[in-house]
């Protein structure tokens, strides 16, 4: 085999090992990327059921003084 094809086939497997790796490197780049953002949008999700408990207990005791006022008369 000819120098020029053993120095082709040898930076091919070198280019094809470093394509793999930077794939690979990237991959768990991404997920770590993914786990960041679904931390933040549980986070936000969470405060934002907290708000809503806080609004359906706030309107739940107007309506309990509603009724008590309208009963009254």
């Amino acid at each position: 085999m000819s120098n020029f094809w053993q120095e082709l086939i040898i930076n091919l497997g070198g280019n094809a090992v470093l394509g793999g790796l930077i794939i690979y490197l990237g991959k768990i780049y991404l997920e770590r990327i993914g786990r960041k953002e679904q931390a933040a949008i549980d986070e936000r999700l969470k405060r934002l059921e907290q708000d809503h408990e806080k609004l359906l207990t706030k309107n739940e005791h107007f309506h309990q003084i509603s009724q008590q006022t309208y009963s009254q008369s």
